[in-house]
């Protein structure tokens, strides 16, 4: 017999622990000061017109502009 009823009960999530009760936990110190360096990481960036996925797009026309310039140096050698 490959499973067992307890390993079936199991494998059913029978060992959910249920959500404490009472309001969330507060954020500890260090991951209050990573939200807000976040925050201000993407209002510096919208302030120069940029969202995250503007900073992506740059980033691979910038790699592809450098690949292009290695591939042009090294064909004219």
């Amino acid at each position: 017999m490959p499973f067992s009823g307890q390993q079936a009960w199991l494998r059913k999530g029978g060992l959910r622990v249920p959500p404490p009760t009472g309001p969330p936990p507060k954020p500890i110190k260090a991951e209050r000061e990573q939200e807000k360096r976040a925050e201000a990481r993407a209002q510096r960036l919208h302030s120069a017109g940029l969202s995250s996925a503007g900073v992506i797009i740059m980033s691979a026309v910038l790699a592809a502009v450098v690949v292009m310039l290695v591939l042009v140096l090294i064909s004219h050698h």
